[in-house]
């Protein structure tokens, strides 16, 4: 049964469902709205049409002519139905609708553009008889067209899958060839994999006379082990003798180190005095500078008395004139305001002189308890300078001590060389050993090379084999491509 054939089949049930679903559902509304019964019986019709589709889609041959069967029938209902009952006009032109959408389920558009021809000339004709009065058939030609269009839409998609579904047969001959192909190659491979078992075999021979041939190196072997272990003797005691100058060499390494941190802590120490040196020379300068202020303060405490004393004099010269003014004019001391006004000036004069005094006097003070500070400070730098020196001087006993403890160990580690010379001598007597039994390995491994020379040739053999099997592998490969294509 061919694509088309199944794709109709699954319609014509689905149609024949459809059917089913109309009569039962149209039956019990018009027994429910009370119609005649000859109407019922004509549902009763369309269902024994139902059964014989139902009939004919069991059978291959007439599978492909339910669509058309279908159209024949329900154009032979739609005129009967117009005929026997004019009254149920809006009815009849219901099911004409009804039976296009039915018909249109299949991917054909020749029995939808039969059942549209049936549809419209049953409307005619029923609109020729009186039965559709106000009949329009536009809304039904539009409905037609529409149909028409989709069932070939559905055709055309079928059309589609139809091609698709042979290009899936045609790609799977493709793929049984190309497996065939495969099992060609897989022949050749077993056939490969025999002959190469033949090598393989002839190798296993020359491998036993390779390890015939080690048996004789093995005995000479043993004997350059028992010289191994004379010299592994000889080399532990180079060992020990080893380990005694790394220890000692690890002390001088400590006691070097320790020498570099002593060092390291000396120059930090005479990095400290310096910067105190330098701070005491900053203080002294400081105390220099501020006895030259105190210096400057003092003579300008000088200038202010000296006006404190012009002023004092002015103030009794004036005094005894405003004396002798007042004394004149007796009543009429007008002379005596003036006086009497300069003499407030001159008190004036007189006391911010005196405020200058005391802050000249408060300034210096300051400048005195800070130069008490700087003097302290410079003690306080004198004494850490002295202590710096004095660890100074240890430090350098420390480095002193330590060097002398490296020239000690330096004798110790001289001593132990001369010990380690010796064990290479002894080394030297035992590789001479090993010299001679290695001359009498020597014809054992020409025996070995003349079979390994034999079991290259079969090797290169084998590698042709294998070039061979990566042709097929290549082969195989090419071919899974075009398959995965």
């Amino acid at each position: 049964m061919d694509q088309k054939t199944l794709i109709t089949k699954q319609r014509n049930k689905i149609v024949i469902c459809i059917g089913w679903l109309m009569v039962v559902l149209q039956v019990a509304i018009d027994i429910t709205r009370g119609l005649s019964l000859a109407f019922v019986i004509q549902w009763f019709v369309f269902a024994g049409i139902c059964l014989l589709l139902m009939w004919m889609n069991r059978a291959a041959k007439t599978i492909l002519l339910i669509p058309y069967v279908l159209v024949g029938v329900l154009s032979l209902i739609c005129v009967m139905h117009l005929l026997t009952f004019p009254r149920t006009a809006e009815r009849s032109m219901l099911n004409l609708f009804e039976y296009l959408a039915l018909v249109s389920l299949y991917p054909n558009y020749r029995p939808v553009i039969a059942m549209s021809v049936v549809a419209i000339i049953t409307a005619n004709l029923g609109q020729y008889l009186n039965v559709y009065a106000d009949a329009n058939n536009v809304p039904l030609v539009v409905v037609a067209i529409i149909t028409i269009y989709v069932a070939k839409l559905n055709e055309n998609v079928y059309l589609q899958a139809e091609s698709r579904h042979k290009e899936t047969l045609f790609a799977k001959q493709q793929i049984e060839q190309i497996f065939g192909k495969v099992l060609h190659s897989v022949e050749t491979l077993k056939q490969f994999s025999l002959s190469l078992k033949d090598n393989v075999l002839f190798t296993e021979r020359v491998s036993r006379e390779v390890l015939t041939s080690f048996s004789e190196v093995a005995k000479g072997v043993q004997l350059q082990a028992a010289s191994v272990g004379d010299i592994s003797n000889s080399v532990q005691d180079s060992n020990h003798g080893v380990q005694r100058v790394a220890a000692s060499s690890q002390r001088m390494k400590d006691l070097t180190l320790a020498t570099v941190k002593v060092t390291e802590e000396g120059n930090e120490q005479v990095s400290t005095l310096t910067k105190q040196m330098a701070h005491i020379s900053t203080i002294i300068d400081k105390t220099v500078t501020l006895m030259n202020e105190l210096h400057e303060r003092n003579q300008q405490i000088g200038s202010v008395l000296s006006k404190i004393s012009e002023i004092s004099n002015q103030t009794n010269l004036l005094a005894l004139n405003a004396a002798i003014e007042a004394a004149r004019a007796g009543e009429h001391g007008r002379g005596f305001a003036v006086v009497s006004d300069e003499v407030r000036k001159l008190a004036v004069h007189s006391q911010q002189s005196t405020e200058e005094i005391a802050g000249i006097l408060v300034d210096i003070q300051n400048k005195t308890s800070d130069l008490a500070k700087q003097i302290i400070t410079g003690q306080a730098a004198v004494v850490d300078s002295q202590n710096a020196a004095q660890h100074t001087e240890s430090i350098l006993k420390q480095i002193t001590n330590n060097a002398n403890s490296v020239v000690i160990q330096a004798g110790e580690v001289e001593t132990l060389i001369h010990a380690l010379e010796n064990g290479s001598l002894r080394i030297v007597d035992e590789i001479t050993q090993i010299y001679s039994v290695t001359e009498q390995s020597s014809a054992s491994v020409e025996q070995v090379l003349a079979s390994v020379d034999e079991q290259t040739e079969r090797i290169e053999q084998i590698v042709a084999s294998f070039r061979e099997l990566e042709l097929l592998t290549d082969t195989l490969s090419s071919l899974a491509v075009e398959s995965g294509k």
